[in-house]
């Protein structure tokens, strides 16, 4: 039986009595207002079919079935219950003004004007309307109630002059001819958030508490971001005496209003009569992802023991969310303060400088905390995430050829050019020239380079020399780069003119893993495998040609070369703390 499995129909029997507990149609329809008030049409629609099942010739069944009908735009069969209600009871009000919308559905060509284009009707309903607000704006009241039913006539599925009427009635103290016009006007948009809340407004104003609460709590599920619902639920159940209610409503619209001042002093003044200080600052630290203040607040609130049972299911919620919250941000602190105190101590309480590194290249393995300086070489990608980097000043300052810093390695030469051959696209056949030996080398490497008074000549595949003067500051000079390291940013590095070759830099972080680095300016190749550099920390700033000359390795004690706008040098510190980081420590 139907009435044992439904709950709703269950309630309804107990509380209407023994004689309710026959399966009737009129506690199926009752049963299916409940559920059409609730938004469960599925629902709603099988109890009105099973009232007209039991009982065919029941008017408010139908009426009911063309309602869900109606909703549904499904405008036939709306029709068809509509008019099967007046054959039963020819004077069912609800059943005409349903026969009257339909006129407009299924034959609107016989009501609204004709108008050239859309443009034009929407341009006729804004003069209505306008003409309607400058009616009641100037007191003419019964005026403008007259000229918002004549535009109804014109355009009768017009919700806003149906608003318009509202609003002239109430501004003449008929509140409850106003309801009757917000109704008229839900029956076209129901969907309207706003409609729903000045409904309930209304309904409040007059003393029907229970449907405004019906109405305000759709408005809130229409637009659950507009406070303005929530303030009203409130004052209705302050009304009612339900302090405990009230407050959760007006705690809601203070979460969505955070700068409306006195709304926050109406929560702290209900907060302190009902004793929930504490629980109102930890829902508020909790809002604000503060959980330490959070958690102390909600603890407090639960040991004064004053809570509502959803109060407190709600403090104890957020308390272990809180609690959980707070317990990963302090482990990822003590993660970065670990790493923070080992860049600050690093290996053997100090951080390893490139000289160390290259003296015993065994001695530190990968994870070491170092501390290398230089100048930058070139880039990579933009935005840049890896810098070549030179520690030698010569590389720098053109006071040397880069062959080597002693002289000249033919094996250095031999080596490079054979890689440099295969990156650099260079002609590695057999008539390239040695010009060591002055003449053409039958083993296949690609041209060596030798020293001239000039420069370096060089003889490419074609058999074209070329000359790269020395006295200028050129990292293509370098062919073994036995003092390159690379710097590998954990994230992108801000776009800064400081960041350029020659540009003065220095990094720390943890040492890397070693790897054949390519010289962008000639295509070569490092003789061996350089270290590289995961970053922590970053500093660069720019120098000119006198302070290179020098040959120091010590950073200049004032910039020089710096864009404007870019005073002092451009540093990077990626281990630092967040602010919500910081704030929850």
């Amino acid at each position: 039986m139907r009435l044992a499995c439904t709950p709703v129909l269950l309630v309804l029997a107990l509380a209407l009595g023994p004689a309710a507990w026959a399966d009737t149609a009129q506690l199926h329809n009752t049963a299916g207002l409940a559920f059409y008030y609730q938004g469960d049409l599925r629902a709603a629609y099988d109890e009105f079919a099973k009232a007209v099942e039991l009982d065919p010739n029941a008017v408010e069944p139908h009426y009911n079935l063309g309602r869900i009908y109606e909703k549904q735009a499904r405008y036939k069969e709306c029709l068809e219950q509509y008019r099967e209600a007046l054959s039963l009871q020819p004077d069912h009000q609800g059943s005409k003004e349903g026969l009257e919308r339909m006129g407009y559905y299924i034959t609107p060509q016989k009501i609204e004007p004709k108008f050239s284009d859309e443009k034009s009707r929407r341009e006729a309903i804004a003069r209505e309307l306008k003409a309607v607000h400058d009616l009641r704006m100037s007191g003419q009241l019964d005026a403008a109630l007259t000229r918002a039913d004549e535009a109804l006539k014109l355009f009768p599925n017009e919700a806003r002059f149906e608003l318009a009427a509202a609003a002239a009635l109430e501004t003449n103290g008929e509140l409850n001819g106003a309801i009757v016009r917000l109704k008229q006007a839900e029956r076209v948009i129901p969907s309207s958030g706003a409609l729903q809340f000045h409904l309930a407004q209304d309904l409040f104003k007059v003393g029907l508490a229970e449907e405004g609460i019906v109405h305000a709590n759709r408005a809130v599920e229409l637009a659950p971001k507009e406070p303005k619902p929530y303030v009203l639920l409130a004052d209705i159940y302050l009304s009612r005496g339900d302090n405990s209610m009230a407050f959760d409503r007006l705690f809601e619209a203070s979460r969505l209003a955070p700068s409306d001042e006195p709304l926050g002093a109406r929560v702290k003044a209900l907060s302190k009569l009902l004793g929930l200080g504490h629980y109102t600052t930890g829902l508020y630290y909790f809002n604000q992802n503060n959980w330490k203040m959070a958690r102390d607040e909600l603890k407090l609130a639960i040991e004064a023991g004053n809570l509502t049972d959803e109060q407190r299911a709600i403090a104890q919620q957020y308390l272990i969310v809180s609690d959980f919250s707070l317990a990963k941000v302090a482990d990822t602190i003590r993660k970065l303060q670990k790493d923070r105190d080992v860049v600050e101590k690093g290996f053997l309480a100090k951080r390893i400088g490139f000289e160390e590194l290259i003296k015993s290249p065994n001695a530190f393995s990968a994870g070491t905390y170092v501390a290398f300086e230089g100048w930058i070489v070139s880039t990579t990608g933009a935005p840049v995430t890896e810098i070549v980097v030179t520690t030698d000043p010569g590389d720098v300052d053109g006071s040397r050829t880069r062959m080597g810093r002693d002289g000249i390695s033919t094996d250095d030469l031999e080596f490079n050019i054979g890689i440099g051959a295969v990156a650099g696209g260079i002609d590695r056949g057999a008539n390239a020239r040695n010009p060591s030996i002055g003449q053409g080398q039958a083993g296949g490497r690609g041209p060596v380079v030798s020293p001239t008074a000039t420069g370096i000549a060089a003889v490419d595949g074609l058999g074209a020399g070329r000359s790269i003067p020395l006295d200028l500051p050129d990292f293509r000079a370098n062919s073994v780069m036995t003092r390159w390291f690379v710097a590998r940013m954990p994230r992108p590095l801000p776009a800064d003119s400081r960041i350029r070759p020659r540009s003065r830099i220095r990094v720390e972080g943890k040492l890397g893993p070693s790897g054949y680095l390519r010289n962008v300016y000639n295509s070569l190749f490092s003789k061996k495998p350089q270290p590289s550099v995961d970053v922590t920390f970053v500093s660069i700033q720019r120098e000119n040609k006198g302070r290179l000359e020098q040959n120091s390795l010590r950073l200049p004690e004032t910039d020089v070369n710096t864009p404007p706008g870019l005073a002092g040098p451009l540093r990077v510190d990626f281990l630092e703390l967040s602010e919500l980081q910081k704030k929850n420590r």
